[in-house]
C-alpha cells in the first residue's frame, strides 16, 4: 500500500480537522471535514482555496474534496472561517509519497526452476524490506537516511525501529494465519513521511510427488 504525508497547521484549537484518508496516496481522492464544539459551523461563512486559488465558498461549507497530486507534489489547502469573534485560517498541506514493501521467507524452499514464490510457513523467519520514495524539494531522500517505525500486528517494535532500518525481520506465530506488518518512514526533521502496511499469510507446507 502507498501513503503520503498530511500536515495540518491550525490557528484556532477550537477547529478540528478530519482528513480522509489521513495519509493519501498519489492521485487519490481526499476529503477534509471540519468540526467544532465551540462554534456552530453550520451558520458561518467558510471558504476554501488550493495553492492560493479560491475553490469553494459557502455558509456551513464544512466539507471539501480534492485530489492529491503526484508523488512529492505539495498541495496547500487553506480554509478560512468567519467566526463571530474574528476570522481564522487553517492550512492543510497534502504531500503524497510512495512506499513499496517487499518480503521473503528466509527458511522456505521451493524446487529448482519453480516459478512461484517461496511462501511463509508456520514459525518461518520473514524479512520485510521498505522501499520509500520521499522527496525533499526536488531530491529523493536516501532510504538509509530515514527513520523507520515498524509495527507487527499493530504493536510497536522498538528493537526493529530506528535510523536507517529499512528492513524488518520477524518469526511468524504458528497459531496465526497471517501477520500485519506496517512501517512509517520519516525524515529526521519529521517534515516528510510515508507509511505502508502488508498482510503476510502463513501456508502449510506440502510435499508433491
Amino acid at each position: 500500500m502507498l501513503f503520503g504525508t498530511t500536515v495540518v497547521n491550525a490557528v484556532s484549537t477550537d477547529i478540528m480537522v478530519d482528513i480522509v484518508p489521513p495519509n493519501p496516496a498519489p492521485n487519490e481522492n481526499v476529503t477534509i471535514n471540519l468540526k467544532s464544539y465551540a462554534y456552530d459551523l453550520n451558520s458561518v461563512l467558510i471558504s476554501w482555496s488550493i495553492n492560493g486559488k479560491a475553490s469553494a465558498l459557502g455558509i456551513g461549507k464544512k466539507s471539501f474534496s480534492t485530489v492529491a497530486g503526484k508523488a512529492g507534489e505539495e498541495k496547500n489547502v487553506v480554509v478560512t472561517i468567519s467566526l463571530p469573534d474574528g476570522t481564522t485560517d487553517t492550512k492543510i498541506t497534502i504531500k503524497p509519497s510512495v512506499m513499496v514493501l517487499l518480503w521473503q521467507a528466509n527458511d522456505s524452499f521451493v524446487p529448482p526452476f519453480y516459478k512461484g514464490k517461496a511462501l511463509a510457513t508456520p514459525s518461518s523467519e520473514v524479512k520485510v524490506v521498505a522501499m520509500p520514495e520521499i522527496r525533499s524539494g526536488s531530491n529523493v531522500v536516501s532510504a538509509q537516511n530515514l527513520v523507520y517505525l515498524w509495527k507487527k500486528n499493530y504493536t510497536n517494535n522498538v528493537d526493529g525501529s530506528g535510523y536507517g532500518k529499512n528492513s524488518f525481520l520477524f518469526v511468524n506465530d504458528y497459531l496465526d494465519d497471517s501477520d500485519n506488518i506496517s512501517v512509517t518512514a520519516s525524515t529526521t526533521d519529521q517534515t516528510n513521511s510515508s507509511a505502508a502496511s502488508i498482510d503476510i499469510g502463513t501456508t502449510q507446507p506440502k510435499i508433491l510427488f
